[in-house]
């Protein structure tokens, strides 16, 4: 395994710019996309809610739609070589679909939670956040983006 025996190249190739197709590099530049675009997804449903006083199904969804966009951009940018298609606002649109239904298991394991099983709302997106991550990686990898 190539993180076993050389981590420090490891690191170099998931940390430089240029394009890879290993799938442990990219799942790894995805899993540091995802921290980054969980600090603004965790961000405004913490302000929106505590602060804003909006509900947390409201302030989860604006969050949502935050972390997916800052995803959005570092994929384009780093994770992936490129998109499926030629068009870009047709990648757009697949992705924007993709992550509507990342958005809707996302809310409704938010509902079920929070609602049926008394979890906190910060502790539930933390938990739920790693299914739809998992989610994310394979719809974007063999939806949205070449592989």
């Amino acid at each position: 395994m190539e993180i076993l025996n050389n981590p420090v190249n490891f690191l170099k190739e998931v940390f430089t710019r240029e394009p890879n197709l290993n799938l442990r590099i990219q799942f790894s530049r995805f899993i540091i996309n995802g921290l980054i675009s969980a600090v603004g997804d965790i961000s405004a449903l913490f302000v929106l809610t505590e602060y804003c006083g909006m509900n947390y199904l409201i302030s989860s969804a604006f969050g949502f739609i935050l972390g997916t966009t800052i995803n959005y951009f570092i994929s384009i940018g780093w994770v992936f070589i490129k998109g499926k298609f030629n068009n870009p606002r047709t990648e757009y649109i697949i992705f924007v679909v993709t992550s509507a239904i990342g958005l809707t298991i996302n809310q409704i394991l938010m509902y079920i939670a929070v609602s049926y099983l008394l979890i906190h709302y910060l502790v539930a997106k933390f938990l739920i956040l790693a299914i739809v991550s998992l989610y994310n990686f394979v719809t974007k990898k063999y939806f949205v983006f070449s592989h």
